[in-house]
């Protein structure tokens, strides 16, 4: 893969109000055709607040979990 190198895991700022945020070093990388594949190696979770929720994509829309 071009111009790609792994870095040691960073403190970023990240985005307020998200659910979760995962922090990766790189464990492996595949060739695959004309794309790369990365698999990553989780190093670190961190959660949100109760007001945070995940972001839902599914049959090719945007949407959102409603409270029971």
């Amino acid at each position: 893969m071009t111009g790609w190198r792994s870095r040691p895991p960073r403190r970023h700022a990240g985005h307020s109000g998200v659910a979760a945020r995962f922090d990766c070093v790189t464990h492996a990388v595949h060739e695959a055709g004309d794309h790369s594949i990365m698999v990553g190696r989780v190093i670190r979770v961190t959660t949100g607040g109760p007001n945070d929720h995940p972001l839902v994509f599914a049959a090719g829309k945007y949407g959102s979990f409603q409270p029971l």
